[in-house]
């Protein structure tokens, strides 16, 4: 298999590498998704700040599209970054989407409604998201270009099959076996806190609204997404498998229980 370029050297390295090879000006654009959308804009500030030790004749622009991105930093950093960087930088959400909600408080305290009336609030991530916002509290965690509207997102039909009733089956089980293990220890779980159905039709939401929604809110023609979202297309070892999504659901739940028997935990 062929090297991916830029192997096995710094980014600083490849680029100015990658200017003495070129006859024009180049355009470099940073971008990702999530926890991309984050980290992207991170990096092209540092780029920006370091740019005479890779680009002493100015002939590279910095370009920015970020995608799904949680909060990268706070005030501060944001309002450095608007001066640097604002201009040739582009901010893209969706208005359902849970991830571009952290972890400004306000943003946080819309989370549990976002997919009202279809799902109703659950105290279980009303839990959750009240430990994110005590623990951004004094922080003044800003969003990039925090003035972009959103793309209006709305809620997407979760496909039912048998896998997913057992699974369902499986975490009624495993819920019930925490239930009893607090109950051991005196602590008293409503069962409004257990409403299984409710976290997994949110969380289910969640996923769609993170991931497939930006297809369709983008036009992505429909032979490109299903290319895109077909893992079989990514190598073995980068799949998630279906015990691990299984694996993760579990971790959250049990999470969220931890979290509901003691709301006063800040770590």
């Amino acid at each position: 298999m062929r090297p991916h370029p830029g192997s096995s050297t710094t980014i600083i390295d490849f680029l100015t590498d990658l200017l003495k090879e070129a006859d024009e000006n180049i355009e470099i654009l940073l971008t990702g998704a999530s926890l991309g959308g984050a980290l992207s804009p991170v990096l092209a500030l540092a780029l920006h700040e370091k740019k005479s030790t890779w680009d002493p004749n100015n002939r590279a622009t910095l370009k920015v599209v970020t995608f799904a991105g949680p909060t990268p930093g706070n005030y501060y950093f944001a309002e450095r970054y608007r001066l640097k960087l604002g201009n040739t930088t582009t901010r893209i959400w969706n208005s359902l989407d849970i991830v571009p909600h952290a972890w400004k408080p306000e943003l946080l305290s819309q989370i549990p409604s976002l997919y009202e009336p279809q799902i109703p609030s659950n105290p279980l991530i009303e839990k959750f998201v009240n430990i994110g916002k005590l623990l951004s509290v004094g922080r003044y965690y800003t969003h990039l270009e925090r003035l972009t509207p959103p793309l209006e997102g709305t809620l997407r039909p979760i496909e039912q099959t048998p896998e997913t009733s057992s699974k369902q089956v499986e975490l009624d089980v495993q819920l019930s076996a925490l239930k009893s293990a607090l109950a051991k220890e005196n602590v008293s779980v409503s069962d409004s806190d257990i409403d299984i159905n409710g976290l997994l039709q949110f969380l289910a939401q969640a996923k769609q609204q993170h991931i497939d929604a930006y297809f369709d809110l983008l036009n992505f023609p429909s032979e490109v997404t299903k290319f895109l979202v077909n893992t079989e297309q990514l190598p073995p070892d980068l799949r998630l498998q279906e015990e691990d999504q299984q694996e993760a659901i579990e971790s959250v739940i049990s999470k969220l229980l931890e979290y509901s028997a003691n709301p006063d935990v800040d770590e």
